[in-house]
């Protein structure tokens, strides 16, 4: 007998709406559960009332930067161990070192 597998949870925070909705739709026909935040902000308020598996995040945003977001996050221990993954089209040296760190 099969069990039903659990579809896992993303939170995507991109203030974009075209890009936002666009990898929202392709996680969903996946059957990713997938929850959205314009910015950083509206990100810790969802993080509030879910605990996504993986966080999908932006990282130049008004209101609350992807870092600052980052830096946020780490700082409740209940989403310490959520793997957090940055989108940017930002490609120079300087960018990517500070996405490492």
């Amino acid at each position: 007998m099969d069990t039903p597998t659990q579809s896992k949870q993303i939170l995507i925070v991109e203030d974009n709406y075209q890009i936002r909705q666009t990898i929202a739709k392709e996680l969903q026909l996946e059957d990713y559960i997938v929850h959205t935040a314009e910015h950083g902000q509206e990100g810790l308020k969802m993080l509030q009332q879910v605990t996504p598996d993986l966080i999908l995040s932006d990282i130049n945003m008004p209101f609350m930067d992807g870092t600052e977001f980052y830096k946020e996050v780490r700082k409740n221990p209940r989403w310490v161990a959520i793997p957090f993954i940055f989108l940017t089209s930002n490609d120079a040296p300087e960018d990517v070192q500070a996405g490492r760190e």
